[in-house]
């Protein structure tokens, strides 16, 4: 039993996790949570639902559901295209399909009647008490399905959105959108993933770029290519999760801790256990549990320790990737 298995083993009930639009099956982090964790999955594609119930039938704590969600119940039409995973309730921006090679595969090749729901519904059906961790990508439809979730949403600690920056289906939300939104039922941005660049047709093979990603003072380079930035994945927590906040209870804490090291937010992982062995009441069982989960962090992060650069040392390296210059170059 690893550490995090055995912390996990003093929650009151299982961690809920809902993965909407799970073609392929769930994220591998998820498997750090042992038995203490229950999954959902659901997707408008009863063929792909089929084929998971058939794949992970030996898996008594994954659940999937051919059902396709959005704002209010009703009827919707499915768009099924060249390549499945893109199919939709929105359209493709036909603006997009004719520009983006990669978008070929986002031809419609047929549509389809289907029943919509929204997650609060289904959660009133099946009698889920809550969810702890949400993640959409449905092509388009994310933002209606969390206005169908706004009860689902006041007990979840984190949310993972694919979001689009610019117009990938017509008439769809875009970033700005979904973020106003989940900032408005006590959500704040935490971390983008998996930042998706295209490439134009007319300008297919583009020179590669240097790009920098920084961490405090620490600057990452990375050899890119073109394009324009496209989507992502968005991943947003509540805000108590990191903001100063008078006791939640060690309960919460405990399912935050758990949560979060799943997802390998290390950093919000560190707090929560910090706080945990603080909050009243928190048995010494628990309190040793954490504490083992905090030095294993601590242990690997000792093992990739990384240089802390000044400012003028930032902007050095800026200007040498800006201006081409090489590290000879004056001042």
């Amino acid at each position: 039993m690893t550490a995090l298995e055995d912390l996990s083993g003093h929650l009151a009930s299982e961690l809920v996790v809902v993965d909407i639009g799970c073609r392929w099956g769930f994220a591998p982090h998820w498997k750090a949570l042992g038995s203490y964790v229950t999954l959902y999955g659901f997707d408008a594609d009863e063929i792909e639902i089929a084929r998971l119930d058939e794949e992970f039938a030996d898996e008594p704590r994954m659940h999937f559901f051919a059902r396709a969600l959005g704002s209010q119940s009703g009827h919707g039409t499915l768009m099924l295209t060249a390549e499945p995973g893109s199919t939709s309730l929105f359209p493709r921006s036909s603006a997009r399909l004719g520009h983006i090679p990669e978008y070929d595969g986002a031809r419609v090749t047929s549509e389809t009647d289907v029943v919509v729901s929204t997650l609060d519904q289904w959660r009133d059906e099946e009698g889920v008490g809550r969810i702890d961790s949400l993640k959409l990508d449905t092509q388009g439809s994310e933002l209606d399905i969390l206005r169908g979730a706004v009860r689902s949403l006041a007990t979840a600690r984190h949310v993972e959105v694919e979001v689009a920056f610019n117009e990938l289906f017509e008439g769809a939300p875009v970033f700005a959108d979904v973020d106003t939104f989940l900032r408005g039922q006590g959500f704040a941005l935490w971390r983008f993933r998996d930042l998706v660049h295209h490439a134009l047709h007319e300008a297919p093979d583009p020179p590669p770029v240097t790009e920098y990603v920084w961490y405090e003072s620490k600057p990452q380079s990375l050899t890119g290519q073109g394009g324009q930035l496209m989507w992502c994945n968005a991943h947003f927590v509540r805000r108590d999760v990191y903001a100063p906040e008078p006791s939640l209870g060690w309960q919460t804490r405990l399912r935050d801790a758990c949560l979060m090291s799943a997802l390998q937010f290390h950093d919000l992982a560190v707090l929560a256990l910090g706080r945990l062995v603080l909050e009243p009441g928190c048995p010494d069982l628990v309190r040793a549990s954490a504490e083992r989960v905090r030095a294993g962090v601590a242990a690997a992060r000792s093992t990739a320790p990384a240089k802390r650069a000044t400012l003028a040392g930032r902007l050095r390296v800026l200007r040498r990737g800006v201006l081409g210059l090489s590290d000879q170059e004056p001042n």
